[in-house]
């Protein structure tokens, strides 16, 4: 166990009794939130002080090596985990990739069969136009004599 959690737990106790004293000794609005503060920061800091003084004794060295070659195994499974999961996100993002090809080519191919009425309509259009363009003509040209 490292000596920087003991002195973190003391800081977080010391911390911690000051923000309980503060709420007790000043009656300010704060007061609730410097209650919270104290017992914030004590839980945390007598847990870190019981766990160095438990597992920096001699009798406990073994355990404490146990407990750290289970926590890098652990450690390790999850970095296997996470490889995993970012080779099944990098297949996910290729498949979402043709997906969105696939969609396009779909969508252009939408898009010209709602065009096809729209040609035949403009095809009749057309044609009943120049119909009746020629027939205008035709009744001018046989008023004329020809």
């Amino acid at each position: 166990m490292k000596k920087s959690d003991f002195w973190c737990g003391v800081g977080f106790v010391l911390i911690g009794l000051a923000c309980g004293l503060a709420a007790l000794r000043w009656d300010t609005p704060l007061g609730s939130l410097l209650c919270g503060f104290s017992f914030a920061l004590l839980a945390p800091g007598v847990l870190m002080i019981w766990k160095y003084r438990k597992w920096s004794r001699p009798e406990n060295a073994a355990a404490y090596q146990d407990k750290l070659e289970q926590e890098q195994a652990v450690i390790h499974s999850l970095a296997a985990s996470l490889q995993v999961m970012a080779a099944e996100q990098k297949h996910q993002t290729e498949a979402l990739r043709s997906m969105r090809e696939d969609v396009s080519r779909l969508d252009g191919k939408v898009d010209a069969l709602e065009m096809k009425p729209a040609r035949r309509w403009d095809g009749l259009v057309d044609k009943l136009v120049w119909g009746v363009a020629g027939g205008v003509l035709t009744w001018l040209l046989a008023r004329a004599g020809f």
